[in-house]
């Protein structure tokens, strides 16, 4: 049946009247692909909720809710790292840095410029 609930068992007793199961089956469409090359593998990827309540009126039921998603999970596999991806992040964390530095010098900067007003006595 669906894999999720396999093995389960869900019953009730005699005493317990009204115990009801709902059960939320959800799919996702997955698509396996390896760089450069034709799709491999088609599947899905299913996750299984269940809750039991109890209802005041009428007899016990189960409910199987199935939601297949429209959206479809694609993952590639890469093989090796591009040269230019490495030379990517070393300039973004140079540029980042490069950044940082200068507005701590003109922080600093402008900080011991008013100090140096200050011991002159030109600040009003």
């Amino acid at each position: 049946f669906v894999e999720g609930l396999d093995g389960s068992l869900f019953k009730t007793v005699m005493n317990q009247h009204g115990l009801s199961f709902d059960h939320h089956i959800k799919f996702v469409p997955i698509f396996y692909q390896h760089r450069f090359s034709q799709p491999y593998s088609n599947g899905y990827q299913m996750t299984v909720g269940t809750h039991a309540y109890y209802k005041v009126h009428g007899s016990a039921e189960v409910r199987l809710n199935f939601d297949i998603s429209p959206l479809r999970l694609k993952i590639q596999v890469k093989s090796a790292k591009q040269w230019y991806e490495f030379v990517t992040k070393l300039s973004a964390i140079l540029g980042g840095m490069f950044s940082v530095f200068k507005f701590a010098d003109k922080s600093m900067y402008a900080y011991f410029k008013m100090q140096n007003k200050q011991r002159q006595g030109k600040l009003t």
